[in-house]
């Protein structure tokens, strides 16, 4: 497209209608006019205007509009205009689903994310002090044990009691055994 033609293209968008020179030879002035260069009867122009072929100025037609229609196309501003319904439609969809999780939120059902980070942060101390610990609760244990074989069922007894804590799980035994 032309800068023109964008330009009558965004006017057409703001007001509905196309203010255009009629003495460029893009605009036919009457009906009869804009039949015979689409090749079709002035019956068919109205409906064309009634589907939403846009008019330059009061009972204008642009050509380029009319040669859109003749392709049985329809110009740029309906495609515009559709992709605008449907991001109208997504921002309405997106602003009901905003108003839902606050209401969530202030039913409790959901956290705000500081509050989860802080939750993890807690739970990642929780880890690193158990495995801390780790040596000191497994060195009386492996010093009296007589086999590797004996020292690594400790440490993964002793490690699989500390993950189960760390994921909630009851405890299934104390690692000072």
């Amino acid at each position: 497209m032309t800068t023109k033609e964008l330009i009558e293209l965004d006017r057409y968008e703001q007001s509905g209608t196309v203010k255009a020179d009629t003495t460029s030879g893009e605009v036919l002035a009457t009906q009869q006019e804009a039949a015979d260069y689409a090749g079709v009867s002035t019956r068919t122009i109205r409906k064309w205007v009634v589907a939403g072929m846009p008019q330059a100025g009061h009972k204008g037609y642009l050509k380029l509009y009319l040669d859109q229609f003749r392709q049985g196309g329809r110009p740029e501003a309906s495609g515009n205009r559709a992709r605008i319904q449907a991001a109208v439609a997504d921002i309405k969809e997106a602003e009901a689903e905003l108003k839902q999780m606050k209401r969530d939120l202030e039913k409790g059902m959901l956290i705000r994310k500081e509050q989860q980070i802080q939750k993890d942060v807690q739970r990642a101390l929780v880890l690193k002090r158990a495995f801390g610990n780790l040596g000191r609760i497994l060195a009386p244990r492996v010093a009296g044990s007589k086999s590797a074989r004996q020292c690594n069922q400790f440490i993964d007894k002793a490690v699989k009691q500390i993950l189960e804590n760390f994921a909630g799980k009851p405890s299934s035994g104390n690692t000072r055994k």
